[in-house]
């Protein structure tokens, strides 16, 4: 996939790749759900996001469910966890792609895994990597700047970061839902 993203854009011209890339990335993203068949429909799954503790609250969570009883996969800096097998994240990518996060969902649900968890990124948000995925919980840490080159400024920054919030709430299809949100950090409330 990279491999093609490379072709185009040496193929297409910038500005006109740059006004294409955000079709691009909803359509890849919605192909992932339609080929892995809506995995996230069918697992309980647990989205945290925010700038800082995202990778420790992903550990906490995974723990206390499998604590709880419950069998859990993982997509985060961390790890990757799937079941029994475990390793650590080799990606160098906090939130993989969309075909790899829906495939490995399905995966999951193959297993008869119980729990999902995400570590949800504003890159991620940025490229649709969350657009189709039906979180049953999200948890919102706080809000720093960072990766701010790559979004254009803080407030672009934060629209993504509040885009997974926003998005699984208006575009979700699993009910109830639960949003965790940090109401000490200044975006909590929003």
């Amino acid at each position: 996939m990279e491999k093609l993203r490379a072709l185009l854009k040496k193929i297409i011209p910038k500005g006109l790749f740059k006004k294409l890339s955000s079709p691009y990335h909803f359509f890849l993203g919605w192909l992932g759900k339609v080929l892995y068949k809506d995995p996230s429909q069918k697992i309980k799954v647990v989205g945290i996001t925010g700038t800082k503790g995202k990778s420790s609250v992903v550990e906490l969570t995974n723990a206390i469910l499998m604590g709880g009883g419950f069998t859990t996969a993982v997509s985060g800096t961390v790890q990757m966890k799937l079941g029994d097998w475990c390793e650590p994240n080799k990606f160098k990518q906090t939130m993989p792609g969309r075909f790899f996060l829906q495939e490995f969902m399905a995966k999951a649900v193959k297993q008869n895994i119980d729990w999902m968890v995400i570590e949800s990124t504003s890159e991620g948000a940025k490229q649709y990597r969350n657009r189709f995925i039906n979180y049953d919980c999200l948890i919102f840490t706080n809000l720093a700047p960072e990766h701010l080159e790559s979004h254009g400024g803080y407030e672009n920054y934060k629209n993504a970061k509040l885009s997974i919030v926003r998005d699984s709430v208006q575009n979700g299809k699993k009910r109830p839902r639960t949003v965790v949100s940090n109401l000490d950090d200044k975006e909590g409330p929003d």
